[in-house]
């Protein structure tokens, strides 16, 4: 019997993704072997004041014994450097833990038993807080160093501030 020309995974029999990742990954459009574009055009971009939200609620796309792998659509793709400040978060149990939580165009993927899916929804609104909040402090912090304008707010009450201090004068 012969191989499959290409040289791609599943080609060689090593692919053992479940058909369901495919598509997530591109989409709803065509399956193994089809490579979806990153960050389309509704992906957060760097410099914006997007903020990474849950737009609804989880929806189940496999079952694996009481394994069942869940879907978390966001209101954009995040940036990687959001992405990383979501991984980096501390805040975990043994069940429930960023690391085990990915990013595939705009949704985050996990894997739970059933009962344990109301902690993880609680544990991952938590850690998109947290990351939101360091991701805009590193975004000002880029901001600023660059010398852009950071924000209208932060003008403001630095005006209120000075106009507080010298008020005196």
């Amino acid at each position: 019997m012969q191989r499959p020309r290409g040289g791609g995974r599943a080609a060689r029999g090593r692919d053992k993704r479940p058909e369901f990742w495919y598509s997530l990954v591109t989409g709803g459009r065509g399956g193994r072997g089809h490579r979806s574009r990153r960050a389309g055009a509704g992906a957060a971009r760097e410099g914006s004041d997007v903020e990474i939200k849950r737009t609804g609620p989880p929806s189940a796309r496999d079952v694996r014994g009481k394994q069942i792998t869940w879907t978390l659509p966001l209101n954009s793709m995040p940036p990687k450097e959001w992405t990383q400040f979501f991984k980096q978060t501390t805040d975990a149990t043994v069940v429930c833990s960023p690391q085990k939580v990915s990013i595939y165009q705009g949704q985050m993927v996990f894997e739970s038993v059933e009962d344990d899916v109301p902690t993880w929804i609680k544990f991952i609104d938590t850690w998109m807080a947290t990351a939101n909040g360091r991701y805009k402090e590193w975004d000002t912090g880029e901001r600023r160093r660059r010398g852009e304008n950071v924000d209208v707010v932060d003008r403001e009450k630095k005006l209120v501030d000075l106009n507080e201090k010298f008020k005196n004068l």
